[in-house]
């Protein structure tokens, strides 16, 4: 197999043609390559299967081999796609990248027949694979295969009895180049890549394998995993390298298996599963959920050495069986949390979670430990056999009992604080904060799963304890004075000034009776007769002229025209509207409220319809600089007939790029939520768009129930 890192393999069963003898694949970073990742011959505008029968070589043997065929001449676009030789006399069946194209004849990336002179070859390129599986076969470390349900239409079942052959389980593999370790990629999508759709695979068979592994390192993006309850794991990771899976989901697990054995997880759900021995998760996870977890020893989340931090378990036989757990919950279990079940590798540590509701303990130290379980800043409420198990008493450090039920709605999955004293309100800024040096009451997080973060008043606090230092003193100089640098503004408050402070200014500022006794307070003779004439209650007179303009204003006299025609009055002779144009309404006011009409024209965006919540793209274009609020703020329904109900959902408008998604600016609110009327409005300030731009952009929302959601996906241009 002659093909280079980085290739990108389709898995489409829905696709026209859809076989596990295509070729499916297509290198992007191909240098030569014409075509893109998101439109080639096996995905996109440019989709088509491509067969040839007669295909012809004159230096098969070489390593970079030359072929043509005459029904169907090689074009430009052809590069980087891969080219699937399946038969012919002295061919070497095989995948083979085409490097380059020139003059209607491919190069090829291998030696591709065992003689130099070939002829009759056939071969295809282009298409989307039909199994996972295939694409196992065909894919090297470092390379990515991306699969699609389109929604639940396409299940892809998977035979477990082996993997990396059409139609069974599939392996990620590995590799390595010039010393660095290449991994595989696994990435489900739902109408276009990247939308953050699952695709689902199912087990079955005799499981001798996994469904989904990783022979070292490798990551697992978007794939829904049907386990049905046989005898292995669901996602499995390599004993080496670090595997993830991110936005993933497990259910069905068989007994005494694991849904996600693998390093790492983030934003997974393990589900739905009865049988002994179920572990949800495995080493590490982080804003995963595990719920229905159920059966004998069954544990939503366990692990050895590995760390919780955000997780949800909800009616799970244990919920964690774990020696370090962060900011996580229990609800409605068994057991919430067993700690000290792997006391062979020390003690246990758990911060910030709370458990309630449980038919046993909340917290509980394993019987059979002989580790400590440390809990610091722990809450419980309502667990049946009490809150804490007694062997936990002298490990116990900041953990409070609650009064009634500290979320708004767990019941929908909303785990936000409530306000109530003694519940909600009693975890507000009661956590754990393990910065060395710092006490626990500076920037202490709430306890639970959310909100998290410090507020900006204990970021103030905390630096000021960072910059503080026992040896700060008033500098002198040689004077003995105190030496002070730039004082900033209002740096000095009434607050701050001693009490007599206020008389020694006093007493060094001028007053009535010291102006009047001074010296050289005479100004000239003409104010001492004009204060004269005042105090005695007279007119004042200022000049001839002015008594003149007086008299003629008070008689109601037009002034004398002549007055105005020197060359100061130039500047109002002639005709005004000249100057200040002539607008319709002959009056500065009708011109502002004819130019605010035409302005409201400009920029008002309307309304615009989405009606396919995550598959409709588009364009919305702004104006940068612009307030874009009240009337003017865009709307766009999203009627729950064809999009989720937002009642309590948080939205966030992002630009994703790698793993990482930064927000964009602008406010998003929800009108009519739950409705068929239900519209997201966004405000957007003038200054939160100053410079034109142009973004790929995500609207996610986070649902009452926790769920993460794409409502639309498509082009922002600011101009």
């Amino acid at each position: 197999m002659s093909t280079g890192l980085n290739t990108s393999w389709f898995v489409d069963a829905g696709a026209v043609g859809a076989s596990d003898n295509n070729a499916g694949g297509f290198r992007s970073s191909n240098a030569n390559a014409t075509k893109s990742l998101t439109d080639n011959y096996c995905y996109g505008a440019s989709f088509t299967t491509i067969t040839v029968t007669d295909l012809a070589s004159s230096n098969g043997t070489n390593a970079t081999p030359a072929v043509s065929s005459v029904t169907r001449p090689f074009v430009a676009g052809d590069a980087g796609h891969i080219l699937r030789i399946t038969a012919g006399t002295n061919w070497t069946p095989g995948l083979y990248e085409i490097s380059s194209v020139a003059a209607g004849v491919a190069t090829l990336a291998g030696a591709c027949g065992t003689a130099a002179s070939l002829s009759s070859g056939s071969a295809t390129m282009g298409g989307a694979l039909a199994s996972p599986g295939q694409a196992g076969a065909h894919h090297n470390g470092g390379d990515t295969i991306y699969g699609t349900s389109h929604g639940l239409t396409n299940l892809y079942v998977l035979d477990c009895s082996g993997d990396n052959v059409s139609g069974k389980a599939l392996l990620l593999k590995a590799g390595n180049t010039s010393g660095t370790q290449w991994f595989g990629r696994l990435v489900g999508y739902d109408s276009t890549l990247d939308d953050g759709g699952r695709a689902y695979f199912q087990m079955s068979g005799t499981a001798t394998k996994p469904g989904v592994r990783t022979a070292d390192g490798g990551d697992i993006r978007n794939i829904s995993l049907d386990c049905n309850n046989l005898a292995n794991n669901g996602f499995q990771g390599g004993n080496v390298g670090y595997s993830i899976c991110f936005n993933c989901e497990v259910f069905n697990i068989g007994a005494n298996k694991t849904g996600f054995a693998i390093i790492s997880t983030r934003k997974c759900i393990a589900r739905t599963s009865n049988a002994t021995g179920i572990q949800g998760f495995g080493p590490d996870a982080q804003d995963c959920w595990a719920y229905d977890i159920l059966g004998s020893n069954a544990r939503g989340f366990s692990n050895l050495t590995g760390d919780y931090f955000r997780c949800v378990a909800l009616r799970c036989q244990t919920g964690f069986s774990v020696r370090r757990a962060s900011h996580c919950v229990a609800r409605a279990c068994g057991t919430g949390f067993s700690c000290g079940i792997y006391g062979a590798y020390g003690p246990a540590f758990l911060d910030n979670c709370i458990a309630t509701e449980c038919t046993g303990y909340g917290y509980v130290n394993s019987a059979t430990s002989t580790q400590p379980a440390y809990h610091y800043h722990n809450a419980a409420w309502s667990n049946s056999s009490g809150n804490w198990s007694s062997e936990l008493t002298p490990y116990k450090v900041g953990c409070i009992d609650l009064t009634g039920d500290p979320f708004v709605d767990a019941a929908n999955g909303d785990y936000s604080l409530n306000d109530i004293a003694g519940a909600g309100d009693a975890c507000r800024s009661a956590g754990y904060f393990a910065v060395a040096g710092l006490p626990l009451t500076v920037g202490a997080p709430d306890i639970g799963v959310c909100p998290m973060g410090v507020t900006t008043a204990d970021k103030a606090a905390i630096a000021a304890l960072i910059l503080a230092t026992p040896a700060q003193k008033l500098v002198t100089d040689a004077s003995g004075q105190v030496a002070v640098g730039t004082i900033a503004n209002d740096a000095i408050t009434a607050a701050s000034l001693k009490a007599d402070a206020v008389t020694e200014i006093q007493t060094g500022l001028a007053t009535p009776t010291n102006i009047t006794a001074a010296s050289g307070v005479a100004l000239t003779a003409d104010y001492d007769d004009a204060k004269t004439a005042a105090q005695a209650g007279d007119a004042m007179t200022l000049t001839a002229a002015y008594d003149a303009a007086k008299t003629a204003a008070q008689a109601g006299t037009a002034l004398d025209n002549t007055v105005w025609t020197n060359t100061k009055a130039g500047y109002l002779t002639g005709d005004a509207f000249a100057r200040l144009g002539a607008p319709a309404g002959a009056s500065v006011s009708a011109d502002i409220a004819d130019l605010h009409t035409h302005l409201t024209t400009l920029v008002a965006l309307g309304v615009v319809t989405i009606t396919q919540p995550v598959t409709t793209q588009g364009t919305v274009s702004i104006l940068y600089g612009y307030d874009y609020a009240g009337s003017l703020a865009p709307t766009f329904a999203l009627p729950v007939a064809t999009c989720p109900d937002l009642t309590g959902a948080t939205l966030v408008q992002v630009v994703h790029t790698g793993d990482r998604a930064t927000a964009m600016p602008g406010t998003f609110t929800v009108t009519d939520p739950g409705t068929a009327n239900q519209a997201v409005v966004w405000t957007i300030a003038d200054t939160e768009y100053t410079t034109t731009t142009r973004e790929n952009v995500i609207l996610e929302a986070t649902l009452a129930s926790g769920l993460q959601v794409a409502l639309w996906n498509g082009t922002l241009v600011a101009a």
